[in-house]
């Protein structure tokens, strides 16, 4: 993060502590309810995370020729690879013959073979084998090669768009997230709750909840609902201030590093999370499984794979540490959840801290709007 940036955020936040405020905006809002109970509403979410480009996987994941990673969470099977060329590429992961899955988790292969008849692909698509060629006779098998997508790595994530075609993705607060494309990959983990996937985005908006989810916790760490909330569409900056960043107040500028006192959390539209910590960061990516269930996938990255005892059990305490108080977050999306179909609340009520939620809202739904129409003209 430019050191310009982070003066200005640090002030920010430190004029938000002194008027025991976050930033606000507009006025308080309503959102119905029935946007987290349609199926309609699901399946158009559902389709937009297969039309743009989203987060499968981890730069380290794919660091070496021969490496790949699969990918299911979207509903297409995506096979990551790094070619023999230095190249990385996506791929549907269904073999061109009759339709099989062929690579499965991830790991390190000369070639992708399906499991059904032995057809094999190099890693960059290309069929090379066919057992019995002979049989198919007549038929154009350099035109048999896997489906390939768009695929790039940037801030030490993999992000794919999982239909065929050119994809382009700005990233309004990028030079904050630079520094990560070095990080790999340490703790993966992967969970299913009973919520729908966007009340764990809706949680992660708002510091109001803090002094009471995670009194526990996190809490007594930050100051009650303050925070520096920028929104650069379609992507979310929060800072979340420590109670350490008062002391920056009799420090020169010039030396200000605001990840020693604050938490910066970034939403990179529509489904993934980051939360930059000081020596690493946490990313959170919610998948919809049902309208009532979300696969939750996460992974540290941090600066090196850890060589000592003593590396390991830094890296695991912060992994418990985050992980307790988004359990508590996801304990309350999952208390919400159970009261939706109810119908006491036809709509959720958000105050003006709480703002960041409707434009997340609002985008979401452009997006889909957007993603719908072109897929009507495409059919036209």
């Amino acid at each position: 993060m430019r050191q310009e940036t982070q003066i200005e955020l640090i002030c920010r936040a430190l004029d938000n502590i002194d008027r025991r405020r976050s930033d606000a905006d507009g006025e308080p809002f309503e959102l119905p309810v029935e946007r987290y109970l349609d199926p309609s509403i699901f399946e158009r979410e559902r389709a937009l995370l297969r039309s743009r480009p989203v987060v499968v996987g981890f730069a380290s994941q794919v660091a070496s020729p021969g490496d790949f990673i699969t990918h299911d969470h979207a509903g297409v099977p995506l096979v990551v690879t790094h070619d023999h060329d230095g190249v990385l590429r996506a791929f549907v992961n269904v073999c061109r013959h009759r339709g099989a899955r062929i690579a499965d988790a991830c790991g390190h292969a000369q070639r992708l073979v399906c499991p059904y008849h032995g057809w094999s692909y190099n890693l960059s698509g290309r069929l090379e084998g066919v057992p019995h060629r002979q049989e198919f006779a007549g038929v154009d098998l350099e035109q048999r090669g896997l489906i390939e997508l768009p695929v790039w790595r940037r801030f030490g994530l993999v992000f794919a768009c999982l239909t065929p075609g050119p994809a382009t993705r700005a990233f309004p607060f990028a030079e904050d997230l630079e520094e990560l494309d070095s990080h790999v990959l340490h703790a993966p983990s992967e969970r299913t709750r009973r919520m729908n996937w966007k009340l764990m985005m809706d949680g992660s908006w708002e510091t109001y909840h803090f002094r009471v989810t995670h009194a526990k916790t996190i809490a007594s760490h930050f100051f009650d609902n303050t925070g520096v909330f920028d929104f650069v569409e379609p992507d979310i900056r929060m800072v979340l201030p420590k109670r350490s960043i008062v002391d920056l107040r009799h420090e020169d500028p010039a030396t200000y590093r605001i990840r020693q006192h604050a938490n910066l959390l970034y939403g990179l539209f529509p489904n993934t999370i980051v939360l930059v910590q000081p020596d690493h960061a946490m990313v959170v990516t919610m998948w919809p499984t049902s309208i009532d269930r979300t696969t939750i996938v996460a992974g540290m990255l941090i600066p090196e794979p850890p060589q000592t005892e003593k590396a390991r059990a830094h890296w695991q305490k912060n992994e418990a540490i985050f992980w307790n108080a988004i359990e508590e977050d996801i304990a309350m999306g999952e208390r919400i959840q159970s009261t939706l179909s109810s119908g006491v609340n036809r709509s959720f009520l958000f105050g003006r801290c709480e703002h960041l939620i409707g434009k997340f809202h609002r985008v979401l739904e452009e997006a889909i709007t957007d993603a719908t129409s072109r897929k009507t003209v495409s059919r036209e």
